[in-house]
């Protein structure tokens, strides 16, 4: 028999858009909230459900194929720091996210995607909140290439 868990989780992380979408463009952040609703057979630990949530937990994300840029700014930071002795210059904890762009969809289908990957985890449906007022909710079927 399969069990229906309900539960809420919460991350803040930094995000940056494409220039179409206008002032996302620029690096801003938000404290997502997302509800969950997990089928599962058996019992999961709700640990790993959170851990998924704590990886992205003060992170700016960026898509993958924006790494190469992120760890530019990240050797330049240390190299700067170092040679003018400003060693506060601010740290990035990068997440890399298998996505095109970081609207919140796709970061819902990615976390949708992970938290199925859990153990004893059928299924997930998660609404992802951006603001309080502004949410995707990620419900339809993600193939398990």
């Amino acid at each position: 028999m399969n069990k229906i868990k309900r539960t809420s989780l919460e991350f803040a992380a930094g995000q940056y858009l494409p220039e179409k979408y206008g002032n996302c463009r620029f690096l801003h952040g938000h404290n997502y909230k997302a509800k969950i609703l997990v089928r599962t057979e058996g019992v999961v630990d709700f640990k790993l459900l959170k851990e998924v949530f704590k990886s992205l937990d003060h992170c700016t994300m960026s898509p993958e194929k924006h790494r190469l840029f992120w760890e530019q700014i990240q050797r330049t930071r240390v190299s700067f720091s170092t040679k003018y002795n400003f060693p506060d210059l601010p740290i990035f904890k990068i997440s890399y996210l298998p996505v095109e762009e970081l609207t919140v969809e796709e970061i819902g289908k990615y976390l949708r995607k992970r938290i199925e990957e859990i153990p004893g985890v059928i299924t997930a449906e998660i609404e992802l909140f951006e603001t309080d007022n502004c949410s995707a909710i990620i419900d339809e079927e993600i193939s398990r290439d």
